[in-house]
């Protein structure tokens, strides 16, 4: 059996030779290199942890040190007193006793520097953290991230609150140490190579790494992945991570604590790459490999004897043929050995070797010169572009780099710009100072200003406006540049004129129109409010039944007048953006009733079923515009009965949760009506536009409701949707958001006295005799007696000689208008009690916002026109029910 194993080819032998020899050292090997690489890694994780521990516990130490210094200090006369001269030669001894620290002020209780061990300038610290943590917890306080005040380097803070007698703060002292001095903390340690030592503050922004370098400046915040282990763990840990660098990395943190019960002030990070951990385990197994390789040579070899010659010249041949490849010769090939089949097969996958190899060298050299190609005309982009001027200056302000956009913006050529200073060639005079600082301070910290719009000077004296662009770029050998990316905003600052001034025209058209509709509503609703006068005098006669008719029938023709000017009113304040949505509680069921009783005695008239639902799972009071939610349910309502001859319209009011105190509401008229034929539903929200566009219409209107409608579920930030099917109905959808609020509830209204007294003595102020006779006529059928003014200056002699118990004020009048005349009855001690006569405004002035300027200058109510009695006498209920 076993020579009939070993039967066959070279392949098979020399195969068989290896397993046996090979199988027992693999064992081992794997064996031996798992328990290597565990010890290994525990070593590691144990010696860097204990590192990162080591460098915690020095800067525990110096806090500790700092915080005993500062106590130290407070406890000293001359500081409580806050002595300036001595507390000046004090901090200066310390700071040069102790060099770690990069600044000692003091400062009192708003901040402000009282003394210090540099600054003599000015100073205030009340923004620091450090200081206004002390402040709050009267105790000593470590700050974060800061770019030093008086010194304008990165520091750490620290800050020591100074009580008085009577534990109150009376002062504060601070120090800080130089962030740039951590580096000496390593310069002399040697650390594997891309490893790493990092500190962060609470925030989670870079205080220190080394080795620096341009990607992780202080002042950035580190990465927020590690940062969010670091603080959800606990005070020591580990953490595998992959930098931006792409090395993979196992970093030990430490958190720093002023006390057990505080968090964190401050983390420490040793990171090390994951391969140095098992550098020792896989010393190891290559040791262990070696000896692999080792029997596998003897096995090899005993496959030689076995092969015999022929197999190891042709061996050799392949040898020597992939010497030459290395050397660079890939026209080399090897000669086919069909005798030995596995030698064959070796032979030809050789020069398909080779031959692929030959294939991507040539693809090489053609990827490395299309790199080449590219670069240059990226390098003739940047160069060509028109729109950026681009610049490149040494941090001492010498212009190093000067593109052909700069010298078309600037005037200054490139030979001309080339090696002067930024100051002294496009930098006007008033901003040379503030350059020269900001170029001082990039060149310390290596931080770029913020990119920002500038008015910068031309070779010509000239000025132009910029939105400038900054970058320091630091290069290989560590010298850093400042780059300035200009574009030029002179066409945007002229577009933004043109576009200002045709704002402000607009505005105007805006104002025209609204004074427009404004005249145009109260010179409509004066003729109209003299018309159902009137009427509404020809209905308290004695009438036929065509009379009857006649007026009813000119009554609802005056009424859908006046309607269509409201929602003309309406249209135009949506459209100027001056519609108003309020915000107040208000009941559901209440505006359910009001739809239900107005539209009950149409639907009754139309032989058509009204049916108002409500959800019982909705809340009793929203917040919310009730009136606009009116309008809006009354014009669909009203629209679903107008298009309705028989079956139904309902009203159904459902909720729909969305947040704790918030819900939305779902209105879902529904009706049995024509129906919108499908290619009409877009048009229908277009104002002045309807279904029937032809001159034989069966229903009447101005198409302006459902416009209105969607304007203002827009304004109430809801949505509308139809759907509907010619000859069986129509829905709309709308839903609209509103506050809940479980405490909310409705102010009961004042009773109002429902019965007026008898022979109510009444002022009527009008000029316009339509207007006034028709108004007295009916006061008068009212049981009212009624004394007649054409102006506000008739009304206040009338007033004056009469007792008077209400005043009807139209507004626009000669002489004196209602408003002063209003305000001369307010003010004017002479009337006595009757200052505070009930005043109704009863006028055509109807815009948005008329009503309250009216109500602000003291009248107790409003009625616009047309009015009518009803409107007249609850008016009159609720002022002198009001005076009750």
């Amino acid at each position: 059996m076993f020579s009939r194993l070993l039967h066959g080819s070279i392949k098979k032998k020399l195969a068989i030779l290896f397993l046996m020899a090979a199988l027992p050292a693999m064992v081992i090997i794997v064996l031996a290199g798992l328990n290597n690489r565990r010890q290994a890694i525990s070593t590691a994780e144990t010696e860097l942890l204990g590192f990162s521990r080591h460098i915690a516990e020095i800067q525990a130490q110096t806090t500790l040190a700092t915080q005993s210094l500062l106590e130290g200090l407070a406890l000293l006369p001359e500081v409580r007193r806050a002595d300036v001269e001595e507390g000046n030669r004090l901090f200066s001894s310390l700071l040069t006793i102790n060099p770690g620290y990069a600044v000692l002020h003091l400062v009192d209780r708003n901040g402000e520097l009282v003394a210090s061990a540099t600054a003599r300038g000015p100073a205030n610290f009340a923004h620091t953290a450090h200081f206004r943590e002390a402040v709050a917890t009267r105790a000593f306080a470590t700050g974060e991230y800061l770019v030093g005040i008086t010194l304008h380097v990165p520091v750490f803070t620290f800050a020591y609150p100074i009580l008085d007698d009577q534990g109150e703060v009376g002062g504060v002292l601070l120090t800080s140490i130089r962030l740039d001095r951590y580096a000496e903390l390593f310069k002399h340690t040697r650390f594997p190579e891309n490893s790493f030592v990092g500190v962060c503050d609470r925030n989670g922004t870079r205080l220190f790494r080394y080795p620096d370098n341009s990607a992780t400046r202080p002042g950035q915040p580190i990465k927020q992945e590690v940062f969010a282990q670091a603080t959800a763990g606990p005070q020591e840990g580990l953490i595998r991570e992959t930098g931006s660098d792409g090395v993979e990395r196992i970093t030990a943190f430490q958190q720093l604590r002023l006390t057990p019960d505080q968090p964190p002030y401050m983390y420490f990070f040793v990171g090390t790459p994951s391969r140095a951990f098992y550098a020792d385990a896989q010393k190891g197994m290559l040791r262990d490999l070696g000896i692999l390789f080792l029997a596998i040579g003897l096995t090899l070899l005993c496959g030689w004897f076995l092969g015999g010659r022929t197999v190891a010249a042709d061996l050799e041949e392949l040898a020597g043929a992939s010497k030459r490849i290395g050397e660079g010769d890939l026209s080399v090939r090897v000669a086919p050995a069909p005798d030995i089949a596995e030698i064959d097969v070796l032979a030809r996958a050789f020069n398909n070797m080779a031959q692929s190899l030959s294939r991507d060298i040539v693809r090489r050299a053609e990827a490395e010169a299309a790199l080449l190609e590219s670069e240059a005309r990226f390098r003739n982009l940047f160069e060509e572009v028109p729109s950026v001027a681009v610049q490149g200056y040494g941090m001492d302000g010498a212009t190093r780099y000067w593109n052909r956009a700069s010298e078309s913006l600037y005037g200054y050529t490139r030979d001309e710009a080339l090696g002067k200073k930024l100051v002294d060639l496009i930098i006007p005079p008033e901003m040379r100072d503030d350059v020269n600082a900001a170029m001082a301070s990039m060149a310390e910290t290596k931080i770029a200003i913020p990119a920002s719009e500038l008015t910068l000077m031309r070779k010509d004296g000239s000025r132009v406006v910029v939105f400038s662009s900054h970058a320091v770029v630091v290069k290989a050998g560590g010298e850093a540049e400042l780059f300035c990316l200009d574009v030029d905003l002179t066409s945007r600052k002229e577009a933004e004129e043109a576009l200002l001034k045709l704002k402000e025209a607009a505005e105007s058209a805006n104002r025209s129109k609204s004074e427009f509709l404004a005249n145009m509503s109260h010179e409509i609703r004066t003729p109209i409010n003299g018309v159902m006068g009137m009427l509404q005098l020809l209905e308290t006669t004695s009438l036929d039944v065509d009379q009857t008719d006649y007026v009813r029938m000119a009554a609802e023709a005056a009424k859908r007048l006046t309607g269509l000017l409201s929602d003309i009113l309406d249209l135009s304040r949506v459209e100027a953006g001056r519609m108003e949505i309020r915000q107040a509680s208000f009941t559901v069921k209440d505006v359910v009733d009001s739809v239900s009783g107005l539209f009950a005695g149409t639907a009754r008239n139309k032989g058509v079923v009204l049916k108002c639902s409500l959800d019982p799972g909705m809340p009793d009071i929203l917040i919310g515009d009730e009136m606009r939610v009116r309008q809006v349910l009354f014009n669909l309502v009203g629209n679903a009965l107008k298009f309705t001859e028989t079956g139904m319209v309902s009203l159904n009011i459902t909720a729909q949760p969305a947040k704790d105190d918030e819900l939305r509401a779902h209105f879902c008229v529904t009706d049995t009506g024509i129906g919108i034929p499908e290619n009409r539903l877009r048009d229908i929200f277009e104002p002045f536009l309807q279904v029937e566009n032809t001159y034989t219409r069966n229903y009447q209107g101005a198409g302006l409701g459902l416009s209105i409608v969607q304007r203002l579920v827009s304004l109430m930030n809801g949505s509308i949707t139809i759907e509907s099917t010619p000859g069986q109905g129509t829905s709309v959808h709308v839903v609209l958001p509103f506050k809940t609020d479980q405490k909310a509830s409705l102010q009961p209204m004042k009773s109002v006295s429902q019965k007026l007294k008898t022979g109510a003595r009444l002022l009527l102020v009008e000029d316009d005799q339509s207007n006034r006779f028709p108004t007295q006529k009916l006061l008068e059928a009212a049981g009212h007696e009624v004394v007649l003014a054409e102006n506000g200056q008739q009304a206040i002699e009338l007033l004056t000689k009469n007792d008077i118990d209400c005043i009807f004020m139209d507004i626009q009048m000669p002489v004196m208008d209602g408003v002063e005349a209003t305000r001369v009855i307010r003010n004017s001690p002479s009337l006595g009690s009757k200052q505070n006569v009930p005043i109704i405004a009863l006028t055509a002035y109807a815009m948005d916002g008329d009503r309250e300027i009216f109500l602000a200058a003291g009248m107790n109510g409003y009625i616009a026109k047309p009015a009518t009695l009803e409107e007249m006498t609850n008016a009159l209920r609720q002022a002198l029910g009001a005076t009750t």
